[in-house]
Parts: C-alpha cells; structure tokens; sequence
C-alpha cells in the first residue's frame, strides 16, 4: 500500500518537473499532497496497529500469568 503511494507521488512529482502549464502544476502540485497525505496515515494507521497488538499480547501475557496464581 505505501509503496503503490510512493510511487503515485513519485510519478507526480517527475511529471510536475516537465509540465510548464500552470494548471497542470496545480493539478499535480495537489496529487503530491494527497500522496503525501496518504503515507502519513497509513504509517500512523500501522504504527496504532502495530502498538495495540503489542499492548493486547501484554495483557494477555499479565491474564495468563494471574489467572495460573
């Protein structure tokens, strides 16, 4: 998912280079933001996921552990 993003950004990013219409620097000018935006979200949606998994298999650790007491 993050790679497809990068290189989304990454095509706009070079196209935006070669386009000398204003509009046209705009409209990609704005995909690059979208792009951007997107990674970001994606990285902190991952990192939640990541965290809360690694805070559910510490708890269910802590039951386990209490529960054989």
């Amino acid at each position: 998912m993050i790679s497809e993003l990068k290189r989304l950004k990454g095509r706009a990013e070079e196209k935006y280079a070669l386009v000398h219409d204003e509009k046209q620097k705009q409209q990609l000018k704005l995909e690059i933001q979208i792009a951007e935006n997107l990674i970001e979200y994606v990285e902190m949606y991952y990192d939640d996921v990541i965290n809360n998994s690694i805070e559910h298999k510490h708890m269910d650790e802590t039951i386990d552990k209490v529960a054989k007491t």
